[in-house]
């Protein structure tokens, strides 16, 4: 598979895993605030975007997808979609407890946030559902 197929093939996955439920638990959590509650602080705390661990080398697929384009898929791409949804989320004020709250009121967000967000969800998917001598049928 050359370069050109392999990112037809991706982005082929990726709308079919965007339309599929969330399959991946929340990937980052981090704090926001402490309001009060009743006089009471609280933890608020909102879903973050972040970057599975690749669960398999580099090399790990070849030779239907050489090393240098997982490497650069995985730590350019992937990593910008991560980046720009979380500039994003910080610009836009966005708050979401889980990938689903994000993507529940997605239509309300930027085209920014989402495609950046529906980038960074759906590759994180594709690295875990991608394996060494994996085979199978794909969806299309």
């Amino acid at each position: 598979m050359d370069r050109k197929q392999f990112i037809l093939r991706s982005l082929q996955f990726s709308v079919g895993s965007f339309l599929a439920a969330p399959l991946l638990a929340e990937q980052t959590q981090r704090t926001m605030s402490e309001p009060m509650i009743d006089g009471n602080p609280t933890k608020v705390t909102t879903f973050a975007f972040g970057q599975v661990k690749l669960p398999y080398a580099y090399d790990a697929l070849e030779p239907h997808i050489d090393a240098k384009t997982m490497e650069i898929h995985y730590t350019k791409h992937h990593a910008a979609y991560v980046k720009k949804v979380t500039q994003a989320m910080a610009d836009e004020n966005i708050t979401a407890g889980s990938a689903k709250e994000f993507f529940a009121k997605v239509s309300t967000y930027s085209a920014n946030a989402r495609n950046n967000g529906g980038g960074a969800w759906n590759h994180n998917l594709y690295w875990e559902v991608m394996k060494p001598n994996g085979g199978g049928r794909t969806h299309g």
